[in-house]
C-alpha cells in the first residue's frame, strides 16, 4: 500500500512558511509572541461568537420564527455530529502529515483562516431571498465549527506538548496561554462585551453584529500568523531527525477495551454522571446568563445588573484557585465535591424561589459559585482514578485510546439533541425580542434553565459520588500497579529503578540537555552579533546565581 504523506509538497514546503523560532530552547520572544499575544486574535473571535451567536439567532434573526420550530436545533445537531466525525478524521490527518513545518502547525493555521473567513457570513442580515440566507448561514456555521475550529484547535490543544520536552518551559508556555485565555474571556468578554457593548450598541442594531465580527476576523488574521510563525514543533523535529515517528500506545483490540471499560463499576458511575450532567449543561444554552439578567432581572445599560452579577459570581473562581487543593487534600476529593454540590444545590433552590429579585439572585449566585469550586478544580480527577481501577483490574491503560474515543463519540451523539433545545423551547413559549417585557412562560423557562438545571446537576453528582467509594482504595491500587511494573521489569531481566529515582535522573538529564542547548544558542547569537561568548555567559551565570541566592 502506498504511504500517504500529506503536505509533503506545496506551500508548506517553502522557506517562507518556516517558523521564526530557530533556537533549541524556548525564548522570551517565543513565549510572548507565540503563546501570549498570538492566540489573542482567535480567542477574542471565538469567545465573542460563543457569547453572541445564540442571542443573534433568537433575538435579532429568530430562525425558528422565520423557518419553523426546530430549525436552530437542526443546525446545532448537524454541527455537533459533523464535529465528532471531524475529530476522528483529525487523528488520521495528523498521523499522515509529513511536512517540514510539523504535523500540527500547518493544519492549525489553515483552520484559523477558515474560521475567520466563515465567521463573518454567520452574522449576515437576511436579504430578499431568505432561503438562500439560511443556506449560507448553515454552511458558514458548519465551516466555522466543523472545519475551521476543529483544525485550529489541533494547535490550541497540542502546542504546549509539542513545543518542548522541558517541563519548566512547558509550564511557562501553558501559563502564558492561560493568561491570554483568561484575560479575554473573563474581563473583555464577560464584563465589557456582554455587560456594556451588548446593551449599548448591539441590542437594537442588527447591522452592528456582522460589522463587529468582520472587524474581529480581519484584526485576528495577523495574530493567527504570529502564533504560527512564533511556535515550533521541537518534539516532532526530534522524531523526524531520528528517522521515525514515535508511538507510545499499545494495540489492544477494541472489543477488549470496551469490555474492560463497561465492566468497571467506578468507570460506569463516572460515565453515567458525566453523560447526564453534560446533557443538562448543553440544555442550558450558551446565553442563558444574558437572557436571565436581561429578561428576568431587568438588566439594562443604566442599572448594570449583569455586570454586578458577573463580578459577584466570578469572585469565588479566584478564591477557588487558592483554597481548592488544600481543602481537597484535607477532606478528600469525593467528600469535598459532595459538600460543594450540596451548597450549590441549596443556593440554586433559593435562587429559584425568588428569581426576579436582583440582590437575591446576586447573593444566591455568589453562594452557588462558591459551591462549584470543587467542580471547577478537582472533581474531574475522580474520573482518572476510575481509569486507574480499570488498569488495576485488566492490566490495560486506556487513556486516550480507541475505546475511550469511541465512547466519547457516542457521548457526543447523545449530547447533540440537547444542543439548541433551550432556544427552541424559548421561542416556542413565545419569546419575542421586540417586547420590552417577556411573557411569564418565557421568564419561567429562562429561570428554570438558569437555576433549576444546576440543581439537577448537583443532585446527580451527589447521588453518584455517594456510590463512588474508590478514592480510599487508590493508594492500594497505585502500590499494586507499581509492584506489577517492578515484577515485569525483573522478569524481563531489566534493571528496576524506583519511579522517584527515575524522575530525578530524567530531570537531571533534561537539565544537562537544556544547558547544552542554551550554550549552543548563546554561541550562535554571539557569533552573529560579534559578542564575546565568555563575557555573555558570565553575565547569565551571575544572574542565575543571584536568583538562586534570593530564593534561599
Amino acid at each position: 500500500m502506498k504511504e500517504i504523506k500529506l503536505l509533503s509538497k506545496g506551500i508548506f514546503e517553502k522557506k517562507i512558511m518556516d517558523s521564526h523560532v530557530h533556537t533549541r530552547t524556548m525564548t522570551t520572544k517565543e513565549f510572548v509572541l507565540g503563546h501570549l499575544v498570538g492566540p489573542l486574535g482567535m480567542i477574542m473571535l471565538v469567545n465573542v461568537i460563543g457569547a453572541l451567536s445564540e442571542l443573534y439567532y433568537t433575538e435579532q434573526v429568530p430562525i425558528d420564527t422565520i423557518y419553523g420550530t426546530g430549525t436552530y436545533m437542526a443546525i446545532s445537531v448537524s454541527r455537533q455530529v459533523l464535529s465528532l466525525l471531524m475529530g476522528l478524521f483529525n487523528g488520521w490527518l495528523v498521523q499522515h502529515t509529513n511536512s517540514r513545518q510539523g504535523r500540527i502547525r500547518p493544519w492549525s493555521l489553515v483552520g484559523g483562516l477558515i474560521a475567520s473567513l466563515s465567521a463573518v457570513f454567520m452574522f449576515l442580515v437576511p436579504g430578499p431571498n431568505d432561503t438562500a440566507w439560511l443556506v449560507i448561514t448553515w454552511v458558514s456555521i458548519l465551516l466555522y465549527n466543523v472545519l475551521g475550529m476543529s483544525l485550529y484547535n489541533l494547535g490550541t490543544n497540542n502546542y504546549v506538548a509539542i513545543c518542548t520536552r522541558d517541563m519548566q518551559e512547558r509550564t511557562h508556555a501553558y501559563f502564558f496561554r492561560k493568561i491570554s485565555l483568561t484575560l479575554i474571556s473573563g474581563i473583555l468578554i464577560g464584563l465589557i462585551l456582554m455587560s456594556v457593548v451588548y446593551y449599548r450598541f448591539l441590542m437594537n442594531n442588527r447591522d452592528a453584529w456582522w460589522k463587529l465580527i468582520l472587524a474581529l476576523s480581519v484584526l485576528g488574521i495577523p495574530f493567527i500568523f504570529m502564533e504560527y510563525y512564533w511556535t515550533r514543533e521541537r518534539v516532532t523535529d526530534e522524531a523526524k531527525a531520528r528517522g521515525k515517528e514515535e508511538h507510545h500506545s499499545q494495540n489492544y483490540p477494541l472489543a477488549k477495551q470496551l469490555k474492560a471499560l463497561f465492566t468497571d463499576k467506578y468507570y460506569l458511575l463516572m460515565l453515567i454522571c458525566i453523560t447526564v450532567t453534560t446533557c443538562l449543561e448543553s440544555m442550558k444554552g450558551g446565553n442563558v446568563n444574558t437572557n436571565y439578567c436581561r429578561w428576568v432581572l431587568g438588566a439594562t445599560a443604566e442599572n448594570n445588573f449583569q455586570m454586578i452579577y458577573t463580578i459577584a459570581s466570578g469572585i469565588p473562581g479566584g478564591v477557588g484557585a487558592i483554597i481548592a487543593w488544600p481543602l481537597a487534600k484535607k477532606l478528600g476529593v469525593r467528600k469535598f465535591s459532595i459538600l460543594g454540590f450540596a451548597i450549590a444545590g441549596v443556593a440554586g433552590i433559593f435562587g429559584l424561589m425568588n428569581p426576579a429579585m436582583p440582590m437575591w439572585a446576586i447573593a444566591a449566585g455568589f453562594v452557588k459559585t462558591m459551591g462549584l469550586i470543587p467542580y471547577s478544580y478537582v472533581t474531574a480527577s475522580l474520573f482518572s482514578s476510575a481509569l486507574d481501577n480499570v488498569e488495576y483490574r485488566t492490566g490495560m491503560r486506556l487513556d486516550g485510546m480507541l475505546g475511550v474515543a469511541v465512547i466519547g463519540v457516542i457521548q457526543g451523539l447523545i449530547y447533540s439533541p440537547f444542543s439548541g433545545l433551550y432556544e427552541t423551547i424559548l421561542l416556542k413559549k413565545g419569546f419575542d425580542a421586540t417586547l420590552a417585557v417577556q411573557t411569564a412562560p418565557v421568564q419561567n423557562w429562562v429561570s428554570f434553565c438558569f437555576w433549576g438545571l444546576d440543581i439537577m446537576i448537583a443532585v446527580v453528582y451527589i447521588v453518584i459520588l455517594s456510590l463512588y467509594t474508590l478514592e480510599k482504595k487508590i493508594p492500594e491500587i497505585n502500590a499494586a500497579l507499581l509492584e506489577r511494573r517492578k515484577a515485569a521489569a525483573i522478569a524481563n531481566g531489566e534493571e528496576w529503578i524506583d519511579p522517584e529515582e527515575l524522575a530525578k535522573r530524567e530531570q537531571e538529564e533534561i537539565a544537562r540537555e537544556h544547558e547544552a542547548n542554551r550554550i549552543a544558542d548563546l554561541k550562535a547569537r554571539c557569533e552573529k552579533k560579534g559578542l564575546d561568548f565568555e563575557t555573555e555567559n558570565a553575565k547569565y551565570l551571575k544572574k542565575q546565581a543571584e536568583k538562586t541566592a534570593k530564593k534561599k
